[in-house]
């Protein structure tokens, strides 16, 4: 894959855009296979617009949605930089993650792309936007969002990396910090539940698909004081 000067700046050229979405699927089962390492042959470029593009799908209206990678590689690149995590998009990402929460998969052209597959790029920025607007408005719905995402981590690879993207645009943070933040919005009970999660991963490197959860969320009014020390512990960034 290229983009850039040499590819008009985006995959019109090289790829008929209506197959963006199996090779979405195709890029996001080879990083998967890999384990979340390297993969040859992809430039810097095309892994970006990639991980950004799958991010608008779920963040963008659900009229929007049907235009998935309708822009250049370089209007992607330009909305990932301008946009800013904010609190209607982490309400926009809570329904779409509802509304898709059966079959646990993003439609991407036509296409259908397991939660479980998305890139750390993609899934640490989400994991981010539901937390911060999980503390700010203690809107059930973005935590449940956020324990489906969470809970189709397979592997402890891939949790360590969407740890480390877990930012307002996938910069790299401290994964330790990341973990830390989750836990400022669990309750006792919810974090035994989290703490199995975590050592199931950590135990069973590459975890089968099964019908476990990060944990089962409390009622937000239930950890009203856990949430608002949360909101004060100075962890969290506040939204637009």
């Amino acid at each position: 894959m290229v983009l850039g000067a040499g590819a008009g700046g985006g995959f019109a050229t090289v790829v008929d855009i209506e197959q963006i979405g199996k090779l979405t699927l195709l890029f996001c089962n080879a990083l998967a296979d890999m384990d979340y390492r390297y993969l040859l042959g992809v430039t810097e470029g095309a892994f970006s617009y990639l991980a950004a593009g799958l991010y608008q799908v779920a963040t963008s209206p659900a009229n929007a949605t049907s235009k998935a990678f309708d822009g250049s590689a370089s209007l992607i690149n330009r909305w990932w930089e301008k946009r800013s995590a904010s609190k209607a998009e982490a309400q926009i990402l809570a329904r779409y993650v509802d509304k898709h929460k059966t079959d646990k998969v993003m439609i991407v052209r036509g296409e259908l792309l397991p939660f479980s597959l998305l890139p750390p790029e993609t899934l640490g920025p989400m994991v981010y936007v539901l937390t911060e607007g999980f503390v700010e408005s203690f809107n059930e719905l973005q935590e449940e969002a956020l324990v489906i995402l969470l809970s189709e981590i397979r592997s402890w690879r891939q949790f360590i990396e969407v740890l480390e993207h877990c930012s307002s645009k996938a910069e790299k943070v401290n994964a330790m910090e990341s973990l830390e933040r989750i836990n400022a919005i669990l309750d006792g009970y919810e974090q035994n539940q989290f703490n199995r999660f975590i050592e199931n991963l950590a135990i069973n490197q590459l975890a089968e698909p099964s019908a476990r959860v990060a944990w089962k969320p409390s009622n937000a009014w239930r950890k009203e004081k856990v949430l608002l020390a949360a909101r004060n512990s100075g962890r969290f960034d506040g939204l637009a």
